[in-house]
């Protein structure tokens, strides 16, 4: 098929896929779990503003009439937004819609009960923030207000993943990647916190084979995380990260040697092929794919439950189908050596 009819349809999918939620009680993803044989249509945010912030990535190597498709898909998603902001008009975002509150909808019982209501959290603010128009002075608003809402780590004081009071302590590479992207497209001076942040992602490299959900409890997936990494790194210059960066891509290349699951395989190919490597397609043993790209853990908060919190059956799988294609016209792209820098 011709390239730019490829380009076409993903869009045109994507573009059908926005519409469908938009008809659907805002629900663009689902929430599963194999084990228990669970699965409920999902209206959270993190699929789209993921999906746009992918789109926005890609619409200057595309021609003038898909860039146009493009910001008309842009239109619909964050028409949306102010559902998700804080519910006393704060300026955080949240997960799950919150005027009125719509935590874990299309289920039986979560959603009946205030304790599985989550906070406001990093991820999704950075992610509509890089989506959307503000003022510089609106990210300095922010960060101030990140800066009550910090960690001690052996790296200093770092971001937390949540701005509400009562969730224990939480730090999250892929997110703080994301926070971080924030701050450095928007051309925010760095202050102790963001250097501390830094290198605890520097610090937190040696366990992305290892101990993927103690670095990225809602990623916990070693080509998720090494994805984020290789965004960051790749759009901006970070001397603390530019040194272990090929020390990130021998772990992306690891990873692919032995991954089965066609989605996490094309999640590592597009982190390679950002960071300018060839790839080389090989035979391999393929699986059906569980093509999650965000985790729900929700025994993770309590001490108690170390030892089931990430445990298959415990966890709450979320994949969405426009999140997935947005992730295939940024590997198309990549393999045809438009978007490589």
């Amino acid at each position: 098929m011709d390239f730019n009819k490829t380009i076409d349809q993903i869009i045109s999918e994507i573009d059908i896929e926005a519409d469908l939620g938009l008809n659907n009680g805002g629900n663009w993803s689902v929430r599963y779990n194999p084990f228990w044989r669970y699965h409920r249509a999902d209206n959270n945010i993190f699929a789209l503003a993921s999906t746009l912030f992918l789109l926005n990535q890609l619409k200057t190597h595309l021609t003038k009439n898909q860039q146009s498709k493009i910001e008309k898909i842009a239109e619909k998603i964050t028409s949306v937004y102010p559902k998700y902001q804080n519910k006393d008009g704060r300026i955080t975002y949240n997960f799950y819609p919150t005027k009125p509150s719509k935590h874990f909808a299309n289920g039986y019982l979560m959603h009946r009960f205030d304790h599985f209501r989550l906070p406001d959290d990093i991820d999704d603010t950075a992610l509509i923030y890089l989506t959307q128009q503000n003022e510089k002075q609106d990210i300095f608003e922010l960060k101030n207000l990140l800066k009550n809402h910090l960690v001690q780590t052996q790296s200093g004081k770092v971001y937390d993943t949540w701005f509400g009071k009562n969730m224990p302590p939480e730090q999250d590479v892929c997110a703080l990647c994301n926070l971080m992207y924030l701050i450095f497209s928007k051309k925010i001076p760095l202050d102790s916190e963001d250097i501390n942040t830094l290198n605890f992602l520097n610090e937190s490299i040696s366990s992305i084979k290892t101990q993927p959900f103690k670095i990225a409890r809602h990623y916990g997936h070693p080509a998720l995380i090494v994805y984020h990494y290789a965004r960051l790194i790749a759009d901006f210059e970070i001397e603390v990260l530019e040194k272990k960066k090929m020390e990130l891509i021998t772990i992306s290349k690891e990873l692919l040697l032995v991954e089965k699951d066609p989605f996490f395989r094309q999640i590592l190919e597009i982190t390679l092929m950002k960071w300018g490597e060839i790839i080389i397609e090989e035979p391999f043993e393929t699986k059906k794919s569980e093509g999650y790209s965000f985790i729900g853990a929700p025994l993770a908060p309590y001490a108690i439950f170390e030892s089931l919190a990430f445990k298959n059956p415990f966890l709450i799988f979320y994949k969405s189908k426009i999140h997935q294609l947005a992730f295939k016209l940024e590997h198309t792209l990549l393999s045809s050596n438009i978007a490589t820098k």
